[in-house]
């Protein structure tokens, strides 16, 4: 596990950055453990599907929006990355992404949903995301 602080200008500088289609090198100067992260991350999934967890310790956190930007660093970097939303209290996926997701892992794993129904593009080349599902409301 690794723990560093993010302070708030990351958050619009991420944004930024990812806007402008850069990669996250962009950010290596004022947020190096990040950028090491993502480094990594793409390095291990070299060979084998690598799973990353984001939790938050302090309440300003915001994991959502961290494995919303590391997801698609990752796959700017040119891994294939697919994002899991497992939250059941709060679809935040959807809601940043203004749709609404019909099916997802749970509604694959009980109701034999094909798995090509649930994960849906992005706006960012190699991403797909996919929610909990219709089954986790």
């Amino acid at each position: 596990m690794r723990d560093f602080e993010l302070d708030d200008r990351f958050w619009r500088d991420a944004l930024t950055a990812l806007q402008a289609g850069e990669r996250a090198d962009a950010l290596a100067e004022r947020y190096p453990e990040y950028v090491d992260l993502i480094g990594e991350l793409a390095l291990d999934a070299a060979g084998e599907p690598v799973l990353v967890g984001f939790r938050h310790a302090a309440a300003d956190a915001n994991p959502r929006l961290l494995a919303l930007l590391s997801a698609a660093f990752l796959a700017r970097s040119g891994k294939r990355t697919l994002l899991l939303d497992l939250d059941p209290e709060v679809r935040w996926l959807e809601q940043i992404l203004g749709e609404d997701f019909k099916e997802g892992v749970v509604d694959h794993l009980q109701f034999g949903i094909p798995l090509e129904g649930c994960a849906r593009v992005s706006g960012v080349d190699g991403l797909e995301v996919m929610s909990g599902g219709a089954a986790f409301l």
